[in-house]
């Protein structure tokens, strides 16, 4: 039978939490704006802390800026094995749509604004988003990229990774810089990127899986029902336990509502044994199916 999952992952030089915090949820609607319940978003980022969670991911390209300013106002003075990671490679327009923002420029500005924003001497970690809303799309990013490295010689970042990255990016990245991280879109529904998680693992990079608990669509999949009905929880912490099971995986789930955020927690404490693993390995396809 499967033995309990480590709780912890080597991230940017930390021993963190195997499972963080997405804080995308903390804005208005579609990330734009303050949150529209100021005081429960804050009892997420409070109740995150004191359940253990020691990485929260963020951008401030999320308000813009407004939960950068959230999480400063309310967890500062930071505890000292907290790593808050941001991203950078997006700005927004008036609508709130995402627009590439990757020059050396653009970079360097999203990094000044988040140390002002945050308080922070030095930025733990910077992910630089790449792609499209759609995901992952080939092409050479080794302007951006010797950016964060200079960035890192400057003593303002001290550990880079990769978002929504293809393997090839990620090869050329770590040829530039060490890879603190790759994240993207992993669930047990939407497999696209298995390839890419297997080889970070063998790598030794920590994949940080966003949108862990399937994003818009959720985890529709009888084969994940099944399994939450016969250990009597929710499809979402299944979710977050298949992901769990997976080597040097760090799922990054994201709430507003601090009851849910005890339930995504429960995550930590379910291991999923060899049957359900069997079971699960299902769920992908049905989803694939349902689509089609």
């Amino acid at each position: 039978m499967p033995e309990p999952t480590d709780r912890t992952i080597e991230l940017a030089g930390h021993r963190v939490s195997r499972l963080g915090l997405g804080t995308m949820s903390l804005g208005g609607r579609r990330a734009m704006g303050p949150p529209d319940d100021p005081a429960a978003a804050a009892r997420v980022l409070e109740g995150a802390v004191e359940a253990g969670i020691r990485f929260i991911d963020t951008a401030g390209f999320y308000g813009p800026d407004t939960v950068c300013e959230l999480i400063a106002s309310t967890l500062s003075p930071y505890p000292g094995d907290l790593v808050i990671g941001t991203k950078v490679g997006l700005a927004r327009d008036d609508r709130g749509r995402f627009l590439p923002a990757l020059t050396p420029d653009a970079i360097r500005r999203q990094v000044e604004r988040d140390l002002e924003t945050l308080g922070l001497p030095a930025l733990e970690l910077v992910v630089l988003r790449l792609g499209t809303p759609m995901g992952p799309q080939e092409g050479t990013v080794g302007e951006p990229l010797d950016t964060l490295a200079e960035l890192i010689d400057d003593g303002l970042v001290r550990h880079a990774g990769l978002s929504c990255a293809t393997d090839r990016q990620v090869a050329e990245a770590d040829a530039i810089f060490d890879v603190a991280c790759v994240q993207n879109h992993r669930s047990v529904v939407d497999r696209e990127d298995d390839a890419l998680a297997r080889h970070c693992a063998k790598a030794g990079i920590p994949y940080v899986a966003y949108s862990p608990t399937g994003g818009a669509r959720g985890l529709r999949s009888p084969a994940v029902d099944l399994v939450a009905e016969r250990h009597g929880v929710d499809a979402r912490v299944v979710g977050l336990a298949w992901l769990l099971a997976q080597p040097s995986t760090l799922p990054i789930p994201g709430t507003s509502d601090p009851d849910h955020l005890a339930t995504l927690l429960g995550a930590l404490d379910l291991v999923l044994d060899e049957q359900d693993l069997v079971d699960l390995e299902s769920a992908a396809a049905n989803r694939s199916a349902s689509a089609s």
